[in-house]
């Protein structure tokens, strides 16, 4: 009876090992898909001519960002906080496309800026809002 108790746990461990590897797995890809979705926006905005569009392309895209983040287990701390500080940074900005103002982009920026003045730091800027800011200028363009 001990030789199947330590095969049970032997096969309890084991699996329990396989379920951590496929489970940390997962969490590379979701940020990966984050950054990959991130560094592409700035290109694909720029194609479009007409500020609305731009912003109605960058909810899309935020939507697929939330919906990645919501369907899949959570990232280690560092990767939380960047996918955070990025989606957070747009918080000045409408959250739905038909209340977007093309006339108030600068006002939208200037708030963006404001809120987030406390991460742009010379010293240390931090990184993923600085991208968000970046991305707003795009939009606003």
């Amino acid at each position: 009876m001990h030789r199947i108790q330590l095969l049970r746990a032997l096969v309890l461990v084991t699996f329990t090992a396989a379920s951590l590897h496929v489970f940390a797995a997962a969490k590379v890809e979701v940020y990966a898909e984050f950054n990959k979705e991130i560094e592409s926006l700035p290109q694909t905005l720029a194609k479009e001519k007409d500020k609305a569009k731009r912003f109605s392309l960058y909810l899309k895209s935020r939507e697929k960002i939330e919906n990645l983040r919501k369907k899949n287990p959570r990232q280690l701390e560092s990767q939380e906080i960047n996918m955070s500080l990025f989606m957070n940074a747009f918080t000045a900005f409408p959250s739905k496309a038909k209340d977007f103002k093309a006339q108030d982009c600068a006002k939208y920026q200037t708030q963006m800026r404001k809120e987030n003045q406390s991460y742009m730091s010379e010293s240390e800027p931090e990184v993923y809002v600085d991208k968000a800011l970046k991305l707003a200028e795009v939009i606003c363009k």
